[in-house]
């Protein structure tokens, strides 16, 4: 019996295909809300017929309906004067960018150093 187990799991993982989609923001809409996420990384993973996406990471940004009609993302609450010299200084350099441009990603991405070395990445990325 652990045989056949066997043989049926190896020709069913033989079926899966896993791919990475290149994308730039992927939007998650709900009836109240948009869930924006940049620079995520995306997988694809196709077996028996089924088409299944995995988001992860990125940027994340909510947009409410007052907002998504006036094309303007939700104001944060973050307080820009809460950020660390020394973190703004470690974001420039992860991000390769001046500490202006490390200041202004801190302050989109609420202070999430990890984010706001992503969003310098894929801004670079693009140009």
């Amino acid at each position: 019996m652990p045989r056949r187990m066997d043989r049926r799991m190896r020709r069913m993982m033989k079926d899966i295909k896993v791919d990475e989609i290149d994308a730039t923001e992927v939007i998650i809409r709900t009836p109240e809300k948009e869930i924006v996420i940049l620079d995520p990384n995306v997988t694809l993973t196709k077996m028996q017929g089924i088409d299944v996406y995995q988001v992860m990471g990125g940027v994340k940004k909510v947009r409410t309906p007052s907002s998504l009609n006036s094309q303007e993302e939700e104001k944060s609450d973050f307080d820009a004067s809460l950020l660390k010299d020394s973190d703004i200084e470690l974001v420039a350099k992860q991000g390769k960018a001046s500490l202006e441009e490390a200041r202004d990603a801190l302050i989109k991405s609420q202070g999430d150093l990890a984010a706001a070395v992503l969003l310098l990445r894929s801004k670079k990325r693009e140009k």
